[in-house]
């Protein structure tokens, strides 16, 4: 790339000139979707903390509904149905 003088040919100036420029209009995209990426974190932390809480629910729900001494629950009385 150098010559012997010290002189750095333009092409290869030009050369590094289209790289950087090429590499800091990557880094500005990677910039710009930042804020979509956070965006869909956050959604997706929204979800799995619903989706948690919803089992959380159901959970309980079924252990409420659960007698101790059954191994079905209580409100189902029928359950399972009779053979015919």
């Amino acid at each position: 790339m150098y010559l012997h003088d010290g002189f750095i040919p333009s092409e290869h100036i030009q050369k590094r000139l289209d790289k950087l420029e090429k590499e800091t209009g990557n880094q500005r995209r990677k910039l710009s979707t930042l804020p979509d990426l956070k965006r869909k974190i956050e959604d997706h932390e929204r979800r799995l903390s619903d989706v948690k809480s919803n089992m959380d629910v159901i959970f309980t729900n079924e252990l409420l509904n659960y007698h101790p001494r059954s191994k079905y629950p209580v409100n189902e009385p029928n359950y399972p149905p009779p053979v015919a």
